[in-house]
């Protein structure tokens, strides 16, 4: 599958160059593309470089700012993070596209929600316990006005709280909030997704922790169906 995106991306793009028309948005964004699914075949170096020349092409089409743009420095924070765990560049990178996504899309819309859980999750993985709830908290909040409670994304933010809660003993709050991400991916995903059992195995390590084996052994063993 990844093999046929990368494939049907360097065709799209190879056209496009071939009109010799002048660098456009749409350069831009095949080179994003090709970019995505170079990232999924885990060529993290080559989609690190069409990233950063689509979002370089994209800053000089678009000095006022663009939608793309901001969503092309997500991309490639993402990268960076994911294939060095270089949190420094990919944190300034996720903070220059938030304020990008603030500027054209405004305050309340999910590609902002979207890089402020990014930058969360970088908060998390400094030991910023208290940065990461505030960056996730801000995220969710979006999250919801803009996409209701049963959304995948909802779920996603709602785990990431639940995992703060747990990491700073807030055990109740941490059940609360896992459960709540778990009953989203229930009724959006259906019982037997893979993230059904992440939410499983997540509950149970929390009902170990506190002491109720019988019921997280119970957890585990509906997780351990799943997959």
């Amino acid at each position: 599958m990844y093999d046929d995106a990368e494939r049907l991306a360097r065709e799209a793009l190879q056209l496009r160059q071939s009109l010799s028309a002048p660098p456009d948005d749409a350069i831009a964004t095949l080179n994003a593309n090709l970019a995505e699914a170079l990232h999924w075949k885990n060529d993290y170096a080559e989609a690190e470089r069409l990233y950063r020349e689509s979002a370089g092409l994209l800053r000089q089409l678009h000095p006022e700012g663009h939608p793309a743009l901001g969503r092309t420095l997500s991309l490639l924070a993402r990268v960076i993070f994911q294939s060095r765990s270089d949190i420094e560049t990919a944190d300034s990178i996720y903070r220059e596209a938030l304020a990008v996504e603030r500027a054209v899309l405004g305050e309340r819309h999910p590609d902002v929600a979207f890089t402020l859980e990014r930058l969360g999750i970088l908060a998390r993985n400094r030991g910023q316990l208290d940065s990461a709830k505030a960056w996730y908290e801000q995220a969710l909040d979006i999250r919801l006005e803009m996409q209701g409670e049963d959304h995948f994304d909802v779920a996603t933010t709602l785990n990431n709280l639940a995992i703060i809660a747990g990491s700073s003993a807030r055990m109740e709050e941490a059940g609360q909030l896992f459960g709540r991400a778990l009953e989203i991916w229930r009724r959006v995903l259906g019982p037997h997704h893979p993230n059904m059992a992440d939410g499983l195995n997540n509950v149970a390590r929390l009902r170990w922790l506190t002491g109720d084996v019988d019921e997280a052994e119970r957890l585990y063993r509906e997780a351990l169906d799943i997959r």
